[in-house]
């Protein structure tokens, strides 16, 4: 379930141009952790200045890219292809830690602005991952099975033979 990615660019406090190819439904994330505080952004359209609704991600995915970790962390719809822009609002106030327990993330010195990746993709939806995730247990599960009937087969697991009279 790779998104494809339209985008990635480091962290500033320049605005950032860049094309959306297609209608439909992106998410922006954070690559370099996955605790992410105080990220206040806007996306809006080139041409008529009209602002993107941003929605926080109700999954919010861990990835791994090119050995960076990261997370999903906003979604959005874009109605009409074209030039966008990107404007990070807070950029001295954002926190981003590598850990997600917030017991261990407190102790955690925040990662250096300079490691701080954010990438536009392709939404994936919660549903699609369920499915992926569904259709793995039932694959490992009819693995297993499989397993247990060639012990079985082989005269390795002998019903009945567990039991002992007491």
């Amino acid at each position: 379930m790779k998104a494809k990615e339209i985008i990635s660019f480091p962290v500033q406090e320049n605005e950032i141009s860049f094309h959306i190819p297609k209608k439909g439904r992106y998410s922006l994330c954070i690559l370099g952790g996955t605790a992410v505080n105080n990220l206040s952004v806007n996306i809006y359209s080139a041409v008529t200045s009209k602002f993107v609704v941003l929605t926080e991600s109700f999954l919010k995915y861990k990835f791994n890219r090119s050995g960076k970790l990261g997370t999903t962390y906003l979604d959005f719809d874009i109605y009409e292809k074209g030039e966008y822009l990107l404007k990070v609002n807070n950029i001295d106030s954002l926190s981003v830690k590598m850990s997600m327990l917030k017991s261990v993330a407190m102790f955690e010195s925040n990662v250096h602005r300079d490691r701080i990746v954010l990438l536009i993709r392709e939404y994936s939806s919660p549903l699609h991952f369920i499915y992926s995730l569904l259709l793995l247990i039932t694959g490992l599960g009819l693995f297993l099975l499989n397993i247990v009937y060639l012990l079985y087969t082989m005269g390795i697991i002998v019903p009945g033979s567990y039991h002992h009279n007491v």
